[in-house]
């Protein structure tokens, strides 16, 4: 029995050692286990870790590019506000300058049309002058022939008929008005051109006619051509020569008026009253002066 006793209590010894082993093998299975389980995850977070070191090393970086950024963003906004004021400025100075060109276009216009105001003025007194010269070289060419047919007449005429006529060619106004005439030409010797002119057209205007005419018409002529008015020193050179071309100052009138022609530029017209008095009055003092207009033309 006892031997039976220490046999079972052997076996159940020997049990419960076998179930401790199985127990101590199952817990080292387990730790073993769990041990590398925590290696593996140990190995995945060291590999997180290091994922979100470089993680945080990229954020760093990204940070530092988005800070350069920032700052050039923030330099060129300056540079753009800059670029904005200068093209401002650009606007306002263009505005002004556009405004200016305007003014003056306008101005220029404003101008180009009293120009051509004044050119249609002057073409139409142009048109009224070449009338008037055309008139006035169709009555020389009259005269032209009328002085060929009195020349005949006159060879015909005894020497005292022709005295008499000579001592008649060169009238003075009577009376009052003669004195008048003095004055006036007492101005133009003095160079007093104007009050000449004043005085002479008030000569004119009183109403004398005839012989009492030719002097003043002569220094009204001359008056005006002296004042830079050879336009209208051409008219009563003009109506001096046609209405008295019988008269002692007749030479004179054709010369002045060839002067008057050739300071409107009329060369082709003004050869002509030159030639013409060349011609006609051989024997006269402007005779020189005549030729040589001609040859300075």
């Amino acid at each position: 029995m006892y031997a039976f006793f220490s046999l079972s209590t052997l076996v159940t010894l020997l049990v419960t050692k076998f179930q401790l082993m199985m127990i101590s093998m199952l817990l080292m299975l387990f730790v073993s286990c769990k041990t590398t389980e925590e290696v593996r995850r140990e190995k995945v977070v060291d590999e997180m870790s290091n994922k979100f070191s470089k993680s945080e090393e990229m954020i760093s970086e990204s940070h530092r590019i988005m800070a350069s950024h920032s700052k050039k963003f923030i330099e060129l906004e300056s540079l753009m506000n800059k670029n904005s004021g200068a093209i401002e400025e650009l606007k306002y100075q263009q505005t002004l300058l556009e405004r200016k060109n305007n003014e003056r276009l306008s101005s220029m216009e404003k101008k180009l049309s009293e120009a051509l105001s004044l050119v249609d003025e002057q073409r139409i007194g142009l048109q009224d002058q070449k009338k008037y010269l055309e008139e006035l070289l169709a009555s020389l060419s009259k005269l032209q022939n009328s002085l060929e047919g009195g020349k005949k007449k006159l060879l015909k005429i005894p020497k005292e008929k022709k005295s008499e006529k000579t001592e008649k060619s060169d009238p003075k106004v009577p009376g009052t008005k003669n004195d008048a005439l003095s004055q006036a030409i007492g101005h133009f010797e003095r160079k007093e051109y104007r009050k000449s002119r004043e005085k002479l057209l008030a000569l004119i205007d009183s109403g004398v006619t005839g012989d009492a005419e030719v002097r003043p018409l002569y220094y009204l002529g001359l008056s005006e051509y002296r004042l830079g008015h050879p336009d209208q020193a051409l008219v009563y050179f003009g109506k001096l020569y046609t209405n008295h071309a019988g008269s002692s100052f007749s030479d004179k009138a054709l010369y002045y008026i060839g002067k008057s022609l050739l300071s409107l530029d009329k060369r082709d017209e003004a050869a002509e009253s030159f030639e013409t008095l060349i011609k006609k009055y051989p024997d006269s003092p402007m005779r020189e002066n005549a030729q040589k207009a001609l040859d300075e033309m």
